[in-house]
């Protein structure tokens, strides 16, 4: 179980950005052994940052700080939360970037037929860094698309980002067995894996 977080400006108009890591400490019981961060603006910049609490699993990114979210003036944010199961290295950090493409995943969940994915993918010339049905994911999007979820055998819930594209793509396994709820307030769709987190970003305002 992880926890996936995010917030989207539907005006353009920078986030709140004092709420942003809130949203992800909401679910932290969700996932305890990580936490990442990324925001993105509208004229396609991305910036990743760390966590405080677990700099040693992302090694070379930025630390989070309101003050440097500020500065970025984000219109699109993701955050999630980590349990280590498959791949418990720094390799599996989220949200996960796949380098040849301008996009972000962060997800919860397991497939269950990912090895056989995973070789599917490798056959088309993909290269994978961890071990984790992360990355599969991530590799899935980016070859299918989003009739990827199509091609997946699982419990799941993702957020998939293209800042270039200014596209956001959320879905969640046909059961709902991992949870993904949305919620649209005034001009930011928010969602996340608990109905606490779009509260931690809309409660200073009054829900």
């Amino acid at each position: 179980m992880c926890g996936i977080v995010g917030a989207v400006s539907l005006s353009g108009q920078p986030l709140a950005v004092d709420r942003l890591r809130d949203m992800a400490t909401s679910v932290s019981h969700r996932g305890p052994d990580d936490a990442g961060y990324l925001l993105a603006r509208p004229d396609g910049q991305s910036r990743a940052f760390s966590d405080p609490a677990f700099l040693h699993l992302a090694p070379g990114l930025p630390v989070w700080s309101e003050a440097a979210a500020d500065e970025f003036r984000p219109t699109a944010f993701l955050g999630h939360r980590r349990l280590s199961i498959i791949d418990l290295s720094a390799d599996a950090h989220q949200p996960m970037e796949c380098p040849e493409q301008d996009l972000w995943l962060a997800y919860n969940g397991e497939v269950y037929d990912f090895p056989e994915r995973r070789q599917e993918l490798e056959g088309l010339g993909h290269r994978f860094r961890s071990r984790s049905d992360t990355e599969v994911v991530l590799r899935a999007f980016a070859e299918w698309g989003d009739a990827c979820v199509e091609r997946l055998n699982g419990m799941f819930a993702f957020a998939a980002l293209e800042p270039k594209r200014r596209r956001l793509v959320l879905a969640r396994d046909r059961y709902g067995i991992k949870p993904l709820y949305v919620w649209q307030r005034d001009d930011v769709l928010l969602f996340g894996s608990e109905i606490k987190a779009l509260l931690a970003y809309a409660e200073p305002e009054g829900v």
